[in-house]
């Protein structure tokens, strides 16, 4: 082999190894992107419902909430509360996402 040729061989190894190093970097920074990026999915809002007062009762509602998980926790929690009917009962909603 001459001289000429070893070194267009040195020169082509020279670039496919610049380039792996450089894909494994592309694919580094991608991976991580990914990775801090939060997806909308289906999250379960789970509301328990207790009357006191007269007649004690307890109820459980479910809905689903498409969002981001910490948008969907928001919209969820948005539900909690306390109501004074007036009447002698107290209505308590307690919601939180399962």
């Amino acid at each position: 082999m001459n001289s000429y040729h070893c070194d267009q061989l040195k020169f082509i190894h020279s670039k496919t190894k610049g380039m792996k190093k450089f894909s494994a970097i592309i694919l580094l920074v991608l991976f991580g992107t990914l990775t801090l990026i939060s997806c909308k999915k289906d999250y379960t809002c789970k509301c328990t419902i207790t009357v006191t007062g007269i007649i004690d009762t307890t109820y459980v509602t479910m809905g689903t909430i498409n969002e981001k998980k910490s948008e969907a926790e928001d919209q969820c929690n948005a539900n909690d509360g306390t109501i004074d009917d007036g009447f002698g009962d107290t209505i308590v909603t307690n919601c939180e996402i399962e």
